[in-house]
């Protein structure tokens, strides 16, 4: 078995996070100019945000059998679940060119993508601070079994025409060679069956020292001496 060789001072809980009880790996993309995000991406729904009590908090730990003070940390949202364990805290120089061949390697698939404008919101560590709007490249990867033309609905085919037309496979390069300044890992297998990687601080002439990988079916920073592509996974 390969050993991970996770980057010094890197500040970690939870690492590496199992995929053995996630279904869906979100992989986020943060740009406050959207002049800078690649051209041709569909858009997606616009997200709305409600700031929640600490009694729903607790609720929402109870439905998902969850305990209430993990809760506290983040907010359950429909259709969106920040609570949860942050596995990789701000790792700096950050490269995403082979998250995808090794979540293919592990049983997911992408299977959509989209921008998604996030208005500002009470900022968690400060609910009296707003945070900056941002617009947000959302890709899914949901574990499961790969498309079959056969059996594909009409809606599951126009996502897969989507995803292989020349703009979007374009514009997906484009994001896997870019550097970005910081990455979050959220684990929440726990609450939503889901792990998240969130990047941003888009850096253009960055060189990556870290990468995002999947190794043992698991999701974990690594140490990269040099641009790491799709194919080298």
């Amino acid at each position: 078995m390969q050993a991970l060789n996770i980057p010094s001072g890197v500040q970690t809980r939870g690492v590496p996070v199992s995929l053995a009880k996630i279904h869906t790996v979100l992989v986020k993309f943060s740009f406050t100019n959207p002049k800078h995000i690649p051209q041709g991406l569909p858009e997606g729904k616009r997200v709305t945000w409600e700031l929640r009590t600490l009694k729903d908090q607790v609720n929402a730990a109870a439905v998902h059998s969850i305990d209430p003070e993990l809760a506290k940390k983040g907010r359950i949202h429909e259709n969106y679940v920040d609570t949860g364990v942050r596995a990789v805290d701000n790792l700096q120089l950050v490269q995403l060119g082979i998250i995808r061949r090794g979540l293919t390697n592990s049983g997911f698939q992408l299977r959509a993508v989209h921008v998604q404008f996030v208005p500002a919101k009470p900022d968690r560590r400060d609910p009296k601070r707003m945070t900056f709007p941002k617009h947000v490249v959302e890709l899914v990867f949901q574990n499961g079994d790969f498309f079959e033309e056969a059996t594909a609905t009409e809606d599951e085919k126009a996502a897969r025409a989507t995803l292989e037309s020349p703009q979007v496979v374009g514009a997906l390069r484009a994001l896997a060679n870019t550097t970005w300044q910081w990455c979050h890992v959220w684990d929440n297998s726990k609450t939503a069956g889901t792990a998240t990687v969130n990047v941003g601080g888009r850096l253009p002439e960055g060189k990556p020292r870290n990468c995002i990988a999947v190794r043992n079916r698991s999701i974990a920073p690594v140490a990269i001496q040099a641009t790491m592509s799709e194919s080298e996974e």
